[in-house]
């Protein structure tokens, strides 16, 4: 039996997409950590719960020309414990949920080979387990603000130079691509923070030559040479 997609007909004139904008590498510090909050709740596309996370903003100064971001990060306070093992924790769960957990884990505390956004907050990856010794330290994980407080101190109390890399947001329409089935995202002409880069000489060498070869789809806003 086939099935068909039906979309309802947008309202009002199509919105065009803003133009591709390039990605931006930069580098700065910390310059805030929020309060903790809950995300919201919810159902996913099949009609399961969505998970929830404990969320707090962080606030990212730019320097020698890069610019201000900012990024919210994201976890569940069982994720906290040292005898948590990402690897079993999600089987058996509805496949969505699953989805979403392994993707929220891996893009904040870490997969093999990436760098999360916890560590990528610190500029090293020495930093980032100190960081997680930090962390893992909190008697309670269950009490976000105290698990914010060892955040915002650790983040705070030593400015470090942080690298990080801009894309191009992209927000989500109620209209539906009728050949795929998925939802319509269009690019807007704000930048949000993608991911990390250790801010090493050698990494920047790299950066930098690789930004040279992207034909302007890759820029570096800061002077190589005043970045350390």
């Amino acid at each position: 039996m086939s099935s068909t997609v039906t979309t309802e007909k947008p309202t009002g004139f199509r919105k065009a997409s803003a133009q591709e904008l390039p990605l931006r590498r930069g580098i700065g510090y910390v310059s805030s950590v929020g309060e903790p909050k809950l995300t919201n709740g919810g159902v996913t596309d099949d009609g399961e719960e969505k998970p929830q996370y404990v969320m707090c903003k962080v606030e990212i100064t730019g320097i020698n020309g890069s610019r201000n971001t900012s990024i919210n990060l994201m976890w569940r306070p069982e994720w906290l414990d040292r005898n948590f093992n990402p690897d079993r924790a999600f089987d058996g769960l509805p496949e969505s949920v699953q989805r979403s957990l392994e993707f929220v884990y891996r893009k904040n505390i870490g997969s093999r080979g990436d760098i999360s956004n916890f560590a990528g907050l610190t500029g090293s990856e020495d930093a980032g387990n100190e960081l997680a010794e930090a962390i893992l330290s909190v008697e309670n994980p269950a009490d976000s603000e105290a698990v914010v407080e060892a955040i915002r101190t650790f983040l705070l109390d030593e400015q470090r130079t942080i690298g990080y890399t801009l894309k191009q947001r992209r927000t989500k329409t109620d209209e539906i691509d009728p050949e795929t089935g998925k939802p319509v995202y269009v690019a807007e002409k704000q930048y949000d923070l993608d991911s990390f880069f250790y801010p090493t000489e050698k990494e920047i060498a790299r950066l930098v030559k690789s930004a040279e070869k992207s034909n302007g789809r890759v820029v570096i806003d800061f002077d190589p040479e005043l970045a350390f």
